[in-house]
């Protein structure tokens, strides 16, 4: 069990309460107002090319606007550009 405390030791022990709980209620106020500040900007749209500093290649493509070609039957890609496996009796 601690020991009582005298007169003097129970208004420091005060003080420092006091002066913690100023400190907290500083806190809790600056949280709020970011709190605040982070739910007015859910609303706002979603930055983009046409209102930041976004570049457009990172912009949101129109979506439907035939985005994808019709295939012509040609290959593309590394299997067109490689040379035909010969057979190893060919030489």
């Amino acid at each position: 069990m601690t020991p009582p405390l005298d007169l003097a030791d129970k208004d420091a022990l005060i003080a420092t309460l006091v002066a913690r709980i100023e400190e907290r209620d500083l806190l809790i106020a600056q949280l709020t107002a970011r709190v605040a500040d982070l739910e007015a900007k859910l609303g706002a749209p979603p930055k983009g090319p046409d209102n930041s500093s976004v570049p457009p290649s990172r912009g949101q493509k129109a979506s439907g606007s035939g985005a994808r070609r019709p295939r012509d039957g040609r290959t593309v890609g590394l299997i067109a550009r490689c040379t035909p496996i010969r057979p190893a009796n060919a030489m």
